[in-house]
């Protein structure tokens, strides 16, 4: 006969399950309710119905959507101080106005994932693969037609 779930007959079940749908560590919510991992994975895994689920992600949505709203909000609001600093030569408020739009537009387009602040790196500027690439073509000096197949496929990576 099959184990029972020692998560679905636990007192605080309705609590582990929510933390698992809201994405806390499987090791975290084990270690709160005296489980142990395992019977924790396996539950969110068999157990936790897929409506709570599509729930969180409805409700992760309307929020999201809440907050682009108030980001456009915003927007309207720095534009209109724009407009105000246009009338009567008021260059404070139009100056005022101008960054905060462009601060409402950064802020969306951080939210909305168009601006990626991440750092890029090109590999071709970075020493260690500067010598690893050295080092092969070295080692294939001998035979021409291997030396340039590994020339080709590395240009291919970096076209």
């Amino acid at each position: 006969m099959p184990r029972a779930c020692l998560v679905c007959d636990h007192p605080n079940r309705d609590s582990i399950d929510e933390a698992i749908v809201s994405g806390e560590s499987i090791r975290g919510i084990a270690r709160r309710y005296n489980l142990s991992k395992d019977s924790v994975y396996r539950h969110s895994l068999n157990h936790v119905p897929q409506t709570i689920r599509k729930a969180h992600v409805v409700q992760e949505s309307a929020r999201a959507g809440e907050l682009l709203g108030r980001v456009g909000r915003l927007i309207t609001e720095a534009e209109a101080l724009l407009e105000y600093g246009k009338t009567g030569e008021k260059a404070q408020a139009w100056a005022a106005g101008i960054g905060e739009l462009r601060r409402c537009l950064e802020l969306l387009a951080r939210v909305t994932g168009e601006l990626d602040e991440r750092p890029q790196i090109t590999l071709a500027m970075v020493p260690e693969w500067v010598e690893v690439r050295t080092l092969i073509l070295s080692a294939v000096d001998e035979n021409p037609e291997i030396r340039g197949r590994i020339i080709d496929a590395i240009g291919s990576l970096t076209a």
